[in-house]
């Protein structure tokens, strides 16, 4: 509607009653609320359809540990990673070990308006990379929020990028043929429909005049590799990459 409502977030990244950085925000939904891990794994809720959001603590993070770490997870090591909301009281939660740097999975179901005790089952691990400013892990719901797509360095070694596509209905992973992405680092994803994606690819910056990067589009419904959008007839780009 074109109004702006202050979340209370503090400089230093903590909500009003949590000094704790907050690591990852998600929209509800409805677009009525904010969700928010903090740095220790507590959850939270923001209303942001009234005048003043108040943030409410769904569940605590040692809650959230106890479960990982009996369904073979690292309580200790095992930290947020990024999470999607796909429904009314559950979401996919990554967490990234960040001691060997496995990804895991968890399909997390909770009340996402007051305080409760989560259920947590684990639906995927895949090894990725450790190595410190050399590694990216993003993940992005499709529009439809039947898929999610994750994106994550698998190792220091060349081809680097490892591309995941998660269906919500079967909680099955596929992988895209390394073959189908750019050769070089992959950073950020997102959806422009349900069989498209946009990735930013780092290049080697003395052999690219506009700074290091290209955007690529990915069209998951071919066997094709990814293509710089600066060919693909009826795209353009509009502001900065």
């Amino acid at each position: 509607g074109g109004g702006t409502t202050s979340l209370g977030i503090e400089k230093n990244g903590g909500i009003p009653t949590d000094s704790r950085n907050l690591d990852d925000l998600r929209l509800s939904l409805d677009g009525r609320s904010i969700f928010a891990f903090d740095f220790d794994m507590d959850f939270y809720r923001s209303d942001i359809s009234s005048a003043t959001p108040v943030w409410t603590r769904l569940f605590t993070g040692p809650q959230l540990k106890s479960f990982i770490g009996a369904l073979g997870g690292d309580s200790s090591y095992d930290w947020v990673q990024g999470f999607e909301i796909t429904g009314t009281d559950e979401f996919l939660l990554m967490t990234k070990n960040s001691f060997k740097g496995t990804l895991r999975f968890w399909n997390v179901k909770t009340s996402l308006v007051s305080e409760s005790v989560p259920r947590v089952s684990k639906v995927g691990e895949f090894a990725s990379s450790n190595v410190l400013g050399d590694d990216f892990v993003g993940m992005s719901i499709s529009p439809s929020g039947a898929q999610v797509a994750i994106l994550h360095t698998a190792s220091t070694l060349t081809p680097k990028s490892r591309l995941l596509i998660y269906s919500l209905a079967d909680k099955t992973f596929n992988e895209v043929p390394v073959s189908q992405l750019y050769d070089g680092n992959n950073f950020n994803i997102t959806w422009l429909d349900e069989d498209k994606l946009l990735t930013t690819i780092d290049l080697v910056w003395t052999s690219d005049k506009d700074g290091g990067r290209i955007t690529c589009l990915l069209d998951l419904k071919t066997a094709k590799p990814c293509v710089n959008i600066v060919g693909v007839s009826g795209y353009t780009l509009v502001g900065s990459r």
